[in-house]
């Protein structure tokens, strides 16, 4: 899930529209079993997409919901960047609704501009590592996107995420 931009309003006011909007939702999450993942966005990409650019507060959002039908959808392509982002992974493991593995060759400008898994800067098999060790078991999603990614061969690119994956998460 996405917030949408602030859209004019303060953050707080945003804020609360997000949560009011996943408060409606929560009932039919419930009733399908499903989790709804709200995922924060480095600030370079952000803008359009979401106002929520930090870790903290999108988990205080999280925490204040309080329902099991919200939590957080980690994506290594933008949090990966987060300074301590490492050591903070056992703090919120219990919380983390999905794992996006994304990677990237320089910190998001304007648009996500992804990279092929294990080509980039991102310390992906230390966040893989820290979450095992922290108890997530849940499940991993690839994303790839942007203009190195729309250049490539697709075939290239699901050979070589299926490879990245079991070096990553298989071991």
């Amino acid at each position: 899930v996405y917030s949408g931009a602030r859209g004019g309003h303060t953050h707080r006011h945003a804020r609360r529209l997000i949560a009011e909007a996943l408060r409606e939702l929560v009932p039919l999450a419930a009733t399908l079993d499903v989790t709804l993942a709200l995922e924060p966005m480095h600030a370079g990409c952000a803008c359009g997409w979401t106002f929520l650019t930090d870790l903290e507060d999108t988990l205080g959002l999280i925490d204040d919901l309080a329902n099991p039908h919200v939590g957080l959808a980690f994506d290594t392509y933008h949090l990966g960047q987060q300074p301590g982002i490492l050591e903070s992974i056992p703090q919120i493991a219990d919380r983390i609704a999905i794992v996006h593995l994304g990677d990237s060759r320089t910190a998001p400008r304007d648009e996500q501009n992804r990279c092929p898994l294990g080509e980039g800067v991102l310390p992906l098999s230390e966040i893989v590592a820290a979450l095992a060790a922290a108890g997530y078991n849940g499940d991993y999603d690839i994303e790839l996107l942007g203009e190195e990614i729309e250049l490539a061969s697709y075939h290239d690119l699901i050979r070589h995420s299926k490879q990245a994956y079991r070096e990553l998460i298989c071991r």
